[in-house]
C-alpha cells in the first residue's frame, strides 16, 4: 500500500572520466570555430575559456585544433589531452609495476605550466617523502 509521504529513489550515474591512453583518442577535443572577434573556445580543466587567435594563425588552427591549442599552452598534444582528461590533476610519478595512478593530493585544476611541472614528477601520499 502506497502513501503520499513516500519518495521515489532516483539514481543518477555520471560517466566516468576517460583515463585511457590519450594517444589513442579519436577526434579532436576542440571543434574549430572562430567568432567574429577572433576568439576561439578552448577546452581547459573545469570547462572552457576564450582564447584570441590572429588571422594568420587560422590555417594552423583549422588544420589541427588540438595541436595548435596544446602549443599555445606549452604542451604536446598528448600532454594537452591528458591535462584535460585528468581535469588538471597531476598524477604520481612513482615507478611501480603498473605505474601509480593516484592524484597528487592538494593539486586540482592546475594551469598547464604548473601541471606539467609536477605531473608524473611529484609523488602521492603513499610514495612521497617519508613513505616506506
Amino acid at each position: 500500500m502506497s502513501t503520499e509521504n513516500e519518495t521515489e529513489s532516483v539514481v543518477v550515474k555520471f560517466p566516468r572520466a576517460r583515463r585511457g591512453d590519450p594517444r589513442k583518442r579519436r577526434g579532436p577535443i576542440n571543434r574549430p570555430k572562430v567568432d567574429d572577434e577572433g576568439m576561439i573556445g578552448v577546452r581547459v580543466p573545469g570547462g572552457t575559456m576564450g582564447m584570441g587567435i590572429d588571422a594568420d594563425e587560422f590555417a594552423d588552427y583549422y588544420a589541427n585544433p588540438d595541436d595548435y591549442i596544446a602549443s599555445r599552452f606549452g604542451l604536446s598534444k598528448v600532454e594537452y589531452i591528458e591535462w584535460i582528461e585528468l581535469d588538471g590533476m597531476p598524477l604520481c610519478g612513482a615507478h611501480t609495476k603498473s605505474g601509480c595512478r593516484r592524484n597528487i593530493i592538494g593539486h586540482g585544476q592546475m594551469g598547464a605550466h604548473e601541471w606539467k611541472a609536477v605531473h608524473r614528477v611529484g609523488h602521492c601520499h603513499l610514495h612521497g617523502a617519508g613513505s616506506k
